[in-house]
């Protein structure tokens, strides 16, 4: 995938889309953890206390990244949620839980779409779409 970094203009990166490759994808890249303790622990120990016990507390911590982003969403823009460092968070069972809680919201939260990006193709998955309970 061909990627280019982006300043200014609130797009992280451009990949060209695979399906159409005319086409440009334009991404804005957040962490899936966001909370600042988290990293400052894993930065000064080199290890961190994993805060989520549930599925359910882990899709709430990826909706939580989510919202920060929301006053920046545009229709044309995919939001992917960087989980190569917090691989749990890119679990197909942290995975269902959100689809199942949070997936309906995150449609409508103003962005063409929402990704967790894992390690590799088996950990990344769209977010914005909703679940049978």
């Amino acid at each position: 995938m061909e990627l280019d970094q982006r300043t200014g203009s609130g797009v992280d990166a451009e990949a060209r889309d695979t399906r159409n490759p005319c086409r440009r994808l334009q991404m804005q890249v957040i962490r899936g953890e966001v909370d600042g303790d988290f990293w400052k622990r894993l930065q000064r120990e080199a290890r961190s206390d994993l805060a989520s016990r549930t599925a359910e507390e882990a899709a709430h911590r990826l909706w939580t990244a989510i919202q920060r982003k929301r006053l920046h969403a545009h229709r044309d823009v995919v939001l992917v949620l960087k989980a190569i460092r917090t691989p749990w968070l890119a679990l197909p069972q942290i995975v269902d839980a959100f689809q199942r809680l949070y997936g309906q919201d995150a449609r409508g939260i103003g962005f063409a779409e929402v990704w967790i990006v894992g390690a590799n193709e088996t950990f990344t998955e769209k977010l914005d779409r909703g679940r049978e309970p």
